[in-house]
């Protein structure tokens, strides 16, 4: 299957999107991450705009509470789960 290595971010999205369709933890390694790399890329380009929310949970950490970048993301992406899982 081969292809160029993967950054950390996509490989791990692509992991979790191959669990999430029922491979096993044991068989998930980097042809599978390989394999999964392109939902994981389409999955990531959705999420590099924001949505108004995640726009103000950010917002509300950076400016009321100082957050960091670290979580001023953590609070943006548990924006965008909110709706719950499907």
């Amino acid at each position: 299957m081969g292809g160029v290595a993967l950054n950390e971010m996509v490989r791990r999205v692509a992991l979790a999107i191959a669990k999430r369709r029922g491979w096993p933890e044991n068989t998930c390694d980097e042809e599978l991450a390989q394999y999964f790399a392109a939902d994981a890329r389409a999955a990531l380009e959705e999420v590099r705009e924001p949505t108004e929310a995640m726009i103000e949970a950010g917002n509300i950490v950076r400016l009321q509470h100082g957050g960091n970048v670290t979580d001023v993301h953590r609070v943006m992406i548990g924006a965008a789960l909110k709706d719950g899982k499907p």
